[in-house]
């Protein structure tokens, strides 16, 4: 973006007093003591933070650019030094940690110019290639340990941490003879890290006290993290505040040092960084009066790293951005510069037009629409809707320009509690058919009242306190349907909703999958999701929206997944001849739909064999060494789902049991404990032993195998 697109408005005319750095009337480096000396220094032992993948937030959150990886060490290298970077934690865990050497004034995209090297555990040697400022780059999830490094070589250069330095360390480091050879400063707040030359740091800085500037840096990222929503304290939420810092440096160069890349525009924003290209920017992100009152630019560069890319249409990169500068000033006390420049006045006289295509207007026009959404439903208007876009699973979010610009219109009608159509028609921005049947199906009442002559000096129709009213919450008696696929006819699954707030409407919608899959009762608390015949192998999701009266909206989302009917068989797959075996069907079918019946039949070299399987599964002893194969079809009561499977198994043995070997069974004849006879089912059985007598009779028993209490199986 170059200046004059950022400021379009030219900036108001003003007369800048810049108080000049304070004589450093310090003693004699000689004189300083080994503690003063210390605490001007950075330390040499680092504890590395933890804050996990710089892209890990920003991919769930839907942001554009990563915050920094690089952690200041607080020491500079002249090309040809060499460091000695010792690493050291717990655990087997493998990190990606990187000596990272580079200057603010490398342009280009993740600093392509500097010196990168992976770094291991244990001792690690860096020789410098390059003259420039000493990082380590820490790309990893974070691990239970500290990750300690211990670093030797380099030479320390001002570096300023808030809340752990004070004004007269400040002025101690600018005077240290020893750090006087940097050409660079940094300063470091729990937000933001900014780096920028010496000589601009020492002219920028107010009173030669740079707490307050990075005391005010840290609110300013706050308040853009609560306009968006991002406030859980939870580093795994998607509504988790950002863990990195933002980093903001110096894009021109110290004199005497050639740099042929292009700094683009006044300021820009990209991934890592935020970087000045003016000679003199520096001044609106350290001096702490221009950042309090007229730092447009770094606002603006700031609110780059927060905009949502789910809804930034074609067109909205330099608007939707402003926000968070609006934002900013107003958290700041300062007037709406849609007002001081008059925006609203050409807003309004846009709206006289017969004729109006929002697409077309001058970006500050088109940020006035946006603002006016905060201005009519609350300042927490944006961090609403930006938890209900990160909720969007990432399979339903848009993806074109034109989705985009209906799913803002839906949402935002959504949330609000009001049917928009009226106020996005008055702005020129047209809503598809499909936008508009959507909306209705919400049952929302219709924004009557003329919300688009609110200005920032005047808001006639506020419907911010409408909007402090709790947002119901919904409950659902089930969120996932595995289905079964029928045959003959349709079936349907019943799904109940339960809020926490009284006089509570409903509206369930489908929003992915087969359209085939409907809820039969779309505006009632309780519905019926119906899933046709013949549907297989597919899915639908459907949300439920639950909106009070004041608007407000709960939502809960249900999956419907629908499989093919199987039936799986299991067990052994080879026996010994002579010895039963039981395969065991399961069927996948719904338990709610009717009982199952199993039907088996068992084939040999494809033909079949007649009572060679039971209807429980039982497989015959009486069977030949051989491949079999069983097969089993699985059937519901309701006659809708039927599934067929089949097991493969080998008797393996010298053939049928020996007709000869051993008597057969006679009725009335007492046998002795552990005699083996041949029953007239063709089954061998033993006889156990009998209390008091040993001996066994009793045909009942004989034909009752393994059951009796005096006759058990016997094998060969």
């Amino acid at each position: 973006m170059n200046k004059k697109t950022l400021f379009s408005y030219s900036l108001l005319a003003a007369s800048v007093c810049l108080t000049l750095s304070p004589a450093l009337a310090m003693a004699e480096p000689s004189m300083l003591t080994q503690s003063a000396k210390a605490s001007i220094e950075a330390p040499r032992q680092i504890i590395l933070e933890q804050p996990g993948a710089p892209d890990y937030l920003r991919i769930k959150q839907q942001r554009g650019f990563d915050q920094t990886p690089l952690q200041s060490t607080g020491y500079w290298v002249k090309k040809g030094d060499v460091l000695t970077i010792n690493v050291d934690y717990s655990g087997n865990v493998p990190l990606i940690l990187d000596a990272f050497i580079s200057v603010p004034h490398d342009r280009t995209h993740k600093y392509q110019h500097a010196q990168r090297q992976e770094l291991n555990r244990g001792i690690n040697t860096v020789s410098a290639t390059v003259d420039g400022i000493l990082y380590i780059a820490n790309h990893s999830a974070p691990i239970s340990s500290d990750i300690r490094i211990n670093l030797q070589g380099g030479r320390p250069f001002p570096r300023f941490v808030l809340n752990k330095n004070s004004g007269g360390d400040w002025q101690r480091m600018l005077a240290d003879p020893e750090m006087n050879t940097a050409p660079y400063v940094e300063l470091l707040s729990n937000k933001m890290m900014i780096t920028l030359r010496r000589d601009k740091a020492e002219s920028f800085i107010q009173n030669g006290n740079p707490v307050g500037m990075l005391e005010t840096w840290d609110n300013i990222v706050t308040w853009a993290e609560d306009q968006y929503g991002l406030t859980s304290t939870d580093i795994h939420s998607p509504h988790s505040r950002i863990q990195h810092r933002f980093h903001f440096v110096d894009g021109i160069q110290p004199k005497g040092i050639v740099n042929n890349d292009r700094c683009s525009g006044y300021m820009n924003a990209w991934s890592w960084r935020m970087q000045s290209c003016g000679e003199d920017g520096m001044e609106e992100v350290v001096n702490n009066h221009m950042l309090r009152t007229n730092s447009w630019g770094p606002w603006h560069e700031l609110g780059h790293h927060f905009q949502m890319r789910t809804y930034t249409w074609d067109g909205m990169v330099e608007v939707s951005v402003n926000l968070t500068s609006l934002y900013v000033q107003r958290e700041l006390g300062n007037p709406s510069r849609l007002e001081t420049y008059k925006v609203w006045e050409e807003v309004f006289k846009y709206f006289e037009q017969a004729q109006r295509d929002y697409h077309q207007q001058d970006l500050f026009v088109k940020v006035a629409m946006l603002w006016q959404l905060d201005l009519t439903f609350g300042k927490d208007f944006y961090a609403r809707l930006g938890k209900v876009y990160r909720e969007i699973p990432e399979n339903q979010q848009p993806k074109s320009s034109d989705a985009k610009v209906q799913r803002f219109i839906l949402e935002t009608s959504r949330l609000s509690g009001y049917d928009l159509t009226p106020f996005y028609e008055k702005w020129g921005l047209p809503l598809t058919q499909d936008t508009k049947d959507k909306i209705k199906q919400l049952s929302l009442p219709w924004m009557t009242d003329a919300i688009w002559e609110n200005r920032d000096s005047r808001i006639k129709f506020d419907y911010s306190k409408s909007q402090e009213v709790a947002a119901p919450k919904v409950t659902l008696s089930r969120t996932t349907i595995d289905a079964i696929a029928t045959e003959g006819s349709g079936y349907l699954y019943s799904v109940s909703a339960s809020a926490d707030q009284e006089n509570v409407a409903y509206q369930w919608e489908r929003v992915s999958g087969n359209d085939k899959i409907t809820a039969k009762t779309p505006n009632a608390a309780k519905t019926d999701i119906v899933i046709p015949a013949g549907l297989t192998n597919t899915e639908a999701t459907f949300r439920l929206t639950a909106t009070n009266e004041a608007g407000k909206t709960g939502e809960a989302f249900v999956k419907v997944t629908v499989s093919a009917p199987q039936v799986v068989i299991t067990g052994n797959d080879q026996m010994q001849i002579g010895k039963p075996i039981t395969l065991t069907a399961k069927a996948n079918f719904d338990s709610n739909q009717g009982n199952v019946k199993y039907l088996w039949s068992l084939t040999h070299n494809g033909t079949t064999i007649p009572d060679g399987i039971s209807y429980n599964g039982l497989i015959s002893d009486k069977l030949n060494a051989g491949n079999y194969v069983a097969h089993v079809t699985a059937q519901q009561d309701s006659g809708h789902r039927r599934a067929q499977s089949s097991h493969r198994f080998e008797i393996i043995g010298s053939g049928n049991i020996p007709s000869d070997k051993y008597p057969s069974y006679k009725e009335g004849t007492k046998y002795e404990a552990g005699t083996i006879v041949k029953s007239t089912n063709g089954g061998l059985y033993q006889c156990k032993p009998w209390p008091y007598t040993g001996w066994c009779s009793g045909a009942a028993w004989a034909y009752a195998p393994g059951t009796g209490l005096h006759w058990q199986e016997a094998w060969t």
